[in-house]
């Protein structure tokens, strides 16, 4: 037989629930006595302090009746058309802001980052779906960077410069916190709450609920902007509802249920191409709301050789970005960068490229357990900012190889381009906190010569970089399609179709699939933070210039081709069916159920690159059911 495995070790224990239970501390106690967990090592000294604080509020929590009382009992009871309902959404609006901010600002920035961050995101509200609780918890980053004193509060210290008796107020004195008080004592430097109890804990979670309400807001004005009316009703739980017809709800239905990935910026240029040989990854984080062992626990266990317990979850998750093709597909914008922040991009890119491979050497090369603790519980790291700036400089070498750029290091152009990436007290006036952004990745410390490295809005800061530049449809083309697809080639030219007659028509992509020809129109127009805060005229632009633009063009070219079957460069006349469709790197909102929109009950005319890849890999006559044009 062969030696017995020996066993992992475990993180943080879980509450028994068997006849005579172990308290919390107990538990904790026992896994640092027989060395399961490292003692200090792992040791978070708010776990049971945070757990005494929710016991004494946990009938005290706020709903949302609080603030929609407050503002609509004002408001007539009544059905709102469009004009009337955004008026009034975007007063409420600005009356949850002004509520979020007086929170916000009687801390510092350090404070709430801290506090934040040992609270696993949530909703306080009736959605709990993913997506939501990534907004709410985007939104509290958001008015965090915007509102937060940039000055300390007096309410967070470091630990070697405090009594045990100053942390929590003291709670630390109490009998059954003796572990705690033992523990902080042996503890590493660290930062700990000092004038904080419940009741600040009770007041994040005001935070909470006020971030649910902006999501709520910018969910009406979306539901408005597409046809809907406002319903006010006081007497009702709820006070905000709408009158959408069935068909709206089945279209707002089928959006919610499609899947996407972030393929590209907000320019509308794609980024990811799976199919690219030389990748560029990089490791960033996200915010965790899946809530499966199967896309955490159980390949983080099997990386760093660690045991989860059964339901137990962290705060964020790891995911891999590209930015080796992120600055490549994206270096057409460099002149307007430069011309708009006086900012070189490659520069500033490769400061973010430098965060994401440090993380991936921690994880991937050394398998470091306490970088990997801190990054799924908090997802930032403190640096002496002197130390940081030479880990640049140091790492600039294999950096700017790893992105595929030879770049000098020039420490004017990467200070520039690391002021333009940190919070300042000018930038954080252009945040939306609705639509959470633009956002910054370097905070302020505690101390003059610390920064605060956010990794979890790195992803969204590479998605808004530029946020304030002209924009123009570009970057996404049959040539960028070919490599998404596989490298596979268009069927028809990519250049101009010549038509027997001397006309041309020009088909961004096509592919055959048996005895049907598929023509794709790329659409990639930039995406607003209008889109997310439901604004009418951006919602119309989208509907304007990629939807009916998208199939326009498409319909146009079908009829071409039926019209002329063979040309000086083309031969249709094999193919018994013509298929338009139209591709964009966002998921579109298809504003009505006219057959026009629609390959199927379920299935649009304008479809993500993901969508339109597993479209033509399935048996279209079967899946298309609309707008599969039979040709004489």
């Amino acid at each position: 037989m062969g030696k017995k495995k020996k066993k992992a070790p475990k993180l943080v224990s879980k509450i028994a629930k068997k006849n005579k239970p172990k308290s919390f501390t107990e538990q904790l106690k026992d896994d640092f006595r027989e060395k399961r967990i490292p003692e200090s090592f792992f040791y978070n000294y708010h776990t049971i302090a945070f757990h005494y604080f929710h016991t004494l509020i946990e009938h005290r929590l706020p709903t949302h009746s609080k603030y929609r009382t407050e503002f609509w009992e004002n408001i007539p009871n009544g059905i709102y058309n469009s004009d009337k309902a955004q008026q009034y959404l975007t007063e409420y609006k600005k009356y949850i802001e002004l509520k979020l901010k007086e929170i916000i600002q009687k801390y510092s920035l350090v404070y709430w980052m801290h506090v934040s961050r040992r609270i696993a995101p949530n909703t306080v509200g009736d959605d709990h779906r993913p997506e939501t609780i990534r907004i709410c918890r985007n939104i509290i980053t958001a008015a965090i960077q915007k509102d937060g004193q940039f000055s300390q509060c007096g309410n967070i210290e470091q630990s070697t410069e405090v009594e045990v008796d100053k942390i929590f107020k003291g709670l630390f004195l109490k009998p059954e916190f003796y572990f705690d008080r033992q523990n902080i004592l042996k503890a590493p430097k660290q930062l700990v709450l000092t004038n904080f109890d419940e009741n600040n804990i009770l007041e994040y979670y005001q935070l909470e609920l006020l971030a649910y309400e902006l999501w709520l807001i910018g969910s009406k004005c979306r539901i408005i902007a597409k046809g809907a009316d406002l319903v006010v009703d006081i007497s009702n739980p709820k006070i905000l509802l709408d009158n959408r017809s069935s068909e709206l709800e089945s279209l707002i239905e089928n959006f919610d249920n499609r899947t996407t990935v972030m393929n590209a910026s907000a320019t509308g240029t794609v980024f990811r191409l799976p199919t690219t040989t030389e990748h560029g990854d990089i490791l960033l984080t996200q915010i965790f709301t899946d809530r499966s062992e199967k896309t955490f626990s159980d390949p983080i266990s099997k990386l760093l050789e660690i045991n989860f317990h059964k339901g137990q979850f962290p705060n964020f998750e790891f995911c891999n970005f590209d930015i080796k093709m992120f600055l490549q597909v994206h270096m057409e914008f460099a002149p307007d960068f430069f011309k708009k922040w006086a900012i070189k991009l490659d520069y500033a890119i490769a400061i973010i490229a430098d965060l994401g491979l440090a993380l991936l050497n921690d994880m991937i090369v050394d398998k470091n357990v306490a970088v990997a603790a801190n990054m799924f519980f908090r997802s930032y790291r403190i640096y002496n900012l002197h130390d940081y700036k030479k880990y640049i400089e140091i790492n600039w070498p294999i950096t700017t190889k790893y992105m595929g750029v030879e770049i000098p290091f020039d420490q004017t152009e990467v200070d520039r381009a690391f002021n333009f990436l940190s919070l300042n007290a000018t930038n954080r006036e252009q945040i939306f906190v609705d639509s959470f952004g633009p956002l910054k990745i370097f905070i302020p410390g505690m101390a003059p010569e610390d920064i605060i490295i956010d990794f979890s809005v790195i992803d969204y800061v590479l998605y808004n970089l530029f946020h304030g530049l002209p924009l123009k449809e570009r970057g996404f083309k049959g040539e960028l399609l070919e490599r998404v697809l596989k490298k596979k080639e268009s069927f028809l030219p990519t250049t101009e179709s010549k038509g027997l007659d001397g006309t041309a028509k020009q088909v961004d992509f096509s592919v055959a699939r048996g005895d049907v020809l598929v023509l794709a129109e790329c659409k990639a127009v930039a995406r607003s933070f209008g889109i997310f805060a439901g604004q009418r005229k951006a919602l119309e632009h989208r509907l304007r210039n990629v939807i009916n633009k998208g199939i326009d063009d498409v319909d146009e070219k079908v009829k071409w081709f039926l019209n002329h079957q063979k040309g000086t460069n083309f031969d249709i006349s094999g193919f018994k069916f013509i298929v338009g469709v139209a591709v964009s790197p966002f998921a579109e909102f298809m504003p009505s159920r006219a057959d026009k929109y629609w390959l199927n009950d379920n299935l649009p005319r304008v479809l993500t690159i993901e969508e339109f890849e597993k479209l033509i890999e399935s048996d279209l006559k079967k899946i298309i059911t609309k707008n599969i044009v039979p040709i004489n």
